[in-house]
């Protein structure tokens, strides 16, 4: 067997001779699928003489057993590393046959294997913070942690929490389909709708309404019960309810959150940047078919975003997964049969008990365990990378 291969950015050119006598056994495997499934009039399913099979499908036997011989040098050649490390889809086959040998050229696009430096310069980011963002935070613990006292008032504002009855029918059939009694809402995280059907109401007052949203439709009734104060905690109090054993604890402990929270999203954002700039530093050629699929799956997954996004999404997305499979056989990555069964227990049996048997066996499947490894070396030159990043630019 002679096989070449020539590149192109990331299409890659596979192309040789084969000898017949090597594809002779899946031929011959391929017939006796034939001879299993086909229907042949004038023999029963599967009684079909093997040369009456073939002269009906011998060229489809044929093209089968030459594809699957074809796939298995590209296994060859992906298993090995040398000119790519993933493919992305096959784009053109064609083959003959000349005497006892398969020509055969098959185009293919696939992450190109590449030795990537990934030694770049970025930007050290300034990490601000003040008091106010403290602040604002315990703000927040406080509207969370308010009660609602007794009022005195006979009409509703949206400052206020109102008490209520709400009773939804369907507008052509009268059915009530929701009802609730004394039901809690303040006013101001009310939808706009509601707040302003209610604001102005009396106690004991009714009101109807025709309502069409995306959560709900139907005739809406809704009786004004009772009206109840927000009363916030002190910051005293807020802290002791927090577990804490003063204000300035609560404080201190809301600050060291809020720092760690903006650095993780300060190493988010430089982690993005970081794969950009080693694809633009080693030149790498992102497959368009990669990009594409990234494409499809975020407009179908994520609607809040605009088409500028979307785009900008799916590039980071193919770049990274470029950056990390290179990088994945740049550093040797390995895994142990430990470090599957443990992903195994918290990723597929979501911390549940599972026996060793179980996991022995799913360790032991190789389809499984190719998919489970791959996962994991890719998270483990994730965490190289994001590690690089701390302790160059955020210790």
């Amino acid at each position: 067997m002679d096989v070449n291969v020539k590149s192109n950015g990331a299409i890659f050119e596979v192309s040789g001779k084969i000898k017949w006598e090597e594809i002779k056994n899946l031929y011959q495997q391929e017939l006796e699928k034939f001879i299993k499934t086909v229907k042949i009039q004038g023999f029963r399913p599967g009684k079909a003489p093997p040369e009456v099979v073939e002269r009906r499908y011998g060229e489809e036997i044929k093209a089968k057993a030459v594809g699957s011989k074809v796939s298995e040098i590209l296994d060859l050649y992906s298993k090995e590393k040398k000119h790519w490390v993933d493919i992305v889809q096959n784009q053109e086959f064609v083959w003959s046959q000349v005497d006892d040998y398969i020509n055969f050229s098959i185009k293919i696009e696939a992450i190109p294997r590449k030795k990537l430096d990934i030694n770049v310069k970025l930007e050290k980011p300034e990490i601000k913070f003040s008091d106010d963002e403290v602040n604002r935070e315990i703000e927040f613990l406080k509207e969370r942690y308010a009660v609602a006292e007794d009022s005195d008032k006979s009409v509703i504002s949206e400052e206020d929490i109102g008490v209520f009855d709400l009773v939804v029918k369907d507008v052509k059939t009268g059915k009530v389909n929701i009802k609730e009694n004394d039901k809690v809402i303040y006013l101001k995280m009310a939808e706009d709708w509601f707040r302003n059907l209610v604001v102005g109401m009396r106690v004991g007052e009714t009101k109807e309404v025709t309502v069409s949203t995306t959560r709900f439709s139907g005739k809406v009734t809704v009786t004004l019960k009772q009206i109840k104060n927000k009363v916030l905690p002190s910051n005293e109090d807020l802290a002791k309810a927090l577990g804490y054993q003063s204000e300035a604890e609560m404080r201190e402990d809301i600050k060291n959150k809020l720092l760690e929270d903006k650095k993780k999203r300060t190493l988010q954002i430089m982690y993005t940047n970081l794969i950009l700039k080693i694809v633009e530093k080693n030149k790498v050629d992102l497959p368009k078919g990669l990009v594409a699929h990234m494409l499809e799956k975020y407009t179908n997954e994520r609607h809040n975003l605009t088409q500028a996004q979307i785009e900008s999404l799916a590039v980071f997305t193919a770049s990274e997964l470029v950056v990390l499979k290179n990088l994945k056989e740049d550093e040797n990555i390995q895994v142990s049969d430990e470090e599957i069964k443990k992903y195994i227990k918290e990723e597929v049996f979501a911390d549940k008990e599972v026996d060793e048997q179980t996991l022995n066996q799913l360790v032991a499947n190789n389809d499984a365990r190719e998919r489970i490894e791959e996962t994991i070396k890719l998270e483990k030159v994730r965490k190289m990378l994001e590690d690089k990043i701390v302790s160059q630019y955020l210790s």
